[in-house]
């Protein structure tokens, strides 16, 4: 395995792609200063926001456009909180079939009010990495509120070529925009493209701030915490990948604390304590770097 770890050492580089990149990107903290980030958030003051805040990657590039299936224009519904700022136009009808007595409901409905209307400019990821010249993108991590599936709908020729690692993407069970997809919809989209689920992350702290209890409140119904969550998947043709590309996705799996799932990546190629050596290099404090280049040298 030394020789493969000397090689990412060498190229650095991880290719993260951040579809909807307002509010920053947490999710590789231990290798930062490995990745190279390409990062799409259509509305301006928070592209703007973007430009000023990132320094922690190696290379770091933002752009006000958005992702789909398709080069065009759309608009862009920009929401009272821009978190919620979406393709779809909010869908408050079933939004109150659904949540209306849950307490404090009110305030979540109150900021998906569309504030105004922007255009925005539309490409595909397939467009988008072979103008960039990106031959494998190492982690997809895609926000974008109902509108993930035109995403990865616009990204079926890098899938098909075997050129995108892990991907994570925020699913919904209780739809609260418009002709907005399921998780089943999309799951049944990544299972056809040779993906699998390995974990499923809901959102449990931003339900309990929203249905804290009142003393006032005479009923009160209990959170529902299937709303929407993040869906992490992984490629399920691994002998298309090349052990390189599976070391750098187990790297990533490894940050994520999905252990069990690099030793069914790396099995075939190295031996178990090969692979207990590598997951030990993310137990210990010492810089990623440095990490590397110990076991490497050892």
């Amino acid at each position: 395995m030394k020789n493969e770890l000397k090689k990412i050492t060498e190229n650095q580089f991880f290719n993260v792609i951040d579809v909807g990149a307002r509010g920053g990107f947490k999710d590789l903290e231990q290798i930062n200063s490995f990745v190279k980030m390409y990062g799409f958030e259509p509305e301006k003051e928070s592209y703007q926001a973007l430009l000023q805040q990132y320094n922690q990657f190696a290379e770091s590039h933002f752009y006000q456009l958005a992702l789909s299936d398709s080069e065009t224009e759309q608009n862009f519904y920009i929401t009272k909180h821009k978190d919620m700022s979406s393709f779809l136009e909010s869908d408050f009808a079933n939004f109150d079939a659904n949540f209306r007595e849950i307490p404090d409901s009110s305030r979540w409905k109150e900021s998906m009010e569309q504030s105004h209307l922007q255009k925005a400019r539309m490409t595909t990821l397939d467009s988008f990495c072979e103008g960039k010249s990106i031959d494998f993108v190492d982690f997809l991590k895609i926000d974008v509120q109902g509108f993930e599936l035109k995403v990865l709908k616009g990204a079926k020729r890098l899938m098909s070529e075997n050129k995108i690692g892990i991907i994570k993407s925020e699913v919904s069970f209780i739809p609260i925009y418009k002709k907005q997809p399921f998780f089943a919809d999309i799951d049944l989209f990544l299972r056809d493209n040779d993906y699998i689920l390995i974990d499923l992350l809901f959102y449990p702290e931003a339900i309990n701030r929203m249905t804290k209890a009142k003393k006032s409140i005479r009923r009160q119904e209990k959170p529902k915490y299937c709303i929407s969550g993040d869906a992490i998947y992984l490629p399920t043709n691994l002998k298309s990948h090349t052990i390189e590309q599976k070391i750098r996705m187990a790297t990533i799996l490894s940050c994520k604390g999905y252990f069990s799932n690099v030793f069914s990546m790396l099995e075939n190629d190295f031996s178990n304590t090969e692979i207990e050596k590598f997951i030990d290099i993310f137990n210990k404090k010492e810089p990623f770097f440095k990490r590397i280049w110990r076991k490497i040298n050892a």
